[in-house]
């Protein structure tokens, strides 16, 4: 018996893992029982030897082996950031987080062969860490270093005569990666300031028709949350979101035209908080029209104005109407 040199290759993708088996997070598209050529994986490795049976009519048996039952290896587990560690039992290697083997519930991955056949079968249960980070998710994925796992084929005859090869399986056994994915739901919520709610102490010494002295939602301070706007898949790594605001650049002129003054409304950015001030007196709070802020971790957005600007018609009476923004901004 000897190597053929076609060796086969065990995938798992871990977008098919479930909540019930990864800490509670699921893959983009979860089995709740895994899949062939999803999280599970079937191949024949019967082919990577050749074998001579003799006149005695031999027949091969396959078995896994490891070095030793707590052996370490290169996965790190993505739910708790622990090592992985083998585990052997008869024809069965097992992959614990370490600290806790034997325990079905932090079981990452096992490996089982088929005695008769050749086939090993992988099957994942649990997110590990891939060896590069990517935007977008590229799916890349992550073996087992050399030597940790060995695939043994013996042919035996009628006589008792054998003879064994021992094939690597470590780098024929990889792990792909689920990464987060997000985009736009269409679900989109709107800030809205009302002028008749500024005060003179902000507004050029101007009261709006009801001012407030301190801002309050929905009048001259709006916040909203805008996390619906974006439709977020976690993958099975358990991601978390976060929110930022940006601006082309400090001194971009916008749409807007403070009412005081007659100049046009430049934006700042400063952190999370964008500001827009009166143009050539930027970073003066005498002169700040808004400010848009951003909770990181929620998505909500506060918008305060301070100074009135103009709209972009007259009416009599006056309508309340608005203006926004114009896009890109």
């Amino acid at each position: 018996i000897s190597l053929s040199g076609t060796v086969g290759s065990l995938n798992t993708f871990e977008a098919f893992l479930s909540a019930a088996t990864n800490a509670g997070v699921n893959g983009s598209t979860p089995d709740a029982v895994p899949t062939q050529g999803h999280a599970l994986d079937t191949e024949s490795f019967a082919g990577a030897f050749t074998v001579v049976t003799g006149a005695d009519n031999a027949t091969t048996a396959y078995a896994l082996s490891i070095a030793a039952n707590g052996t370490a290896t290169n996965l790190i587990d993505s739910a708790s950031g622990l090592g992985v560690v083998l585990d052997q039992s008869g024809n069965t290697i097992s992959g614990y987080v370490t600290g806790h083997e034997g325990n079905a519930a932090w079981l990452v991955f096992t490996l089982s062969v088929n005695t008769a056949t050749g086939d090993v079968t992988l099957t994942q249960d649990r997110a590990v860490h891939e060896p590069a980070a990517s935007s977008p998710d590229t799916g890349e994925g992550v073996s087992l270093t050399g030597g940790l796992v060995t695939l043994t084929a013996t042919v035996t005859d009628k006589d008792g005569d054998s003879a064994a090869q021992n094939l690597d399986l470590s780098s024929h056994v990889t792990f792909h990666d689920d990464g987060p994915s997000i985009s736009l739901s269409g679900r989109v919520a709107s800030l809205n300031t009302f002028e008749a709610y500024l005060s003179a102490s902000t507004n050029a010494g101007v009261n709006g028709s009801t001012p407030d002295a301190v801002p309050t939602q929905g009048h001259a301070l709006d916040k909203e949350n805008f996390a619906g706007a974006f439709t977020v898949v976690t993958g099975a790594d358990g991601a978390t979101t976060a929110y930022a605001l940006s601006i082309a650049a400090n001194g971009t002129t916008t749409n807007l035209i403070d009412s005081a003054s007659g100049l046009a409304v430049v934006l700042d950015q400063s952190g999370n908080t964008v500001s827009g001030y009166v143009t050539g007196h930027d970073n003066d709070p005498a002169w700040l029209v808004f400010t848009l802020t951003v909770n990181t971790a929620t998505g909500d957005v506060t918008l305060t104005q301070d100074r009135a600007v103009h709209e972009p018609t007259a009416s009599s009476p006056d309508t309340g109407e608005g203006i926004s923004l114009t896009g890109g901004l």
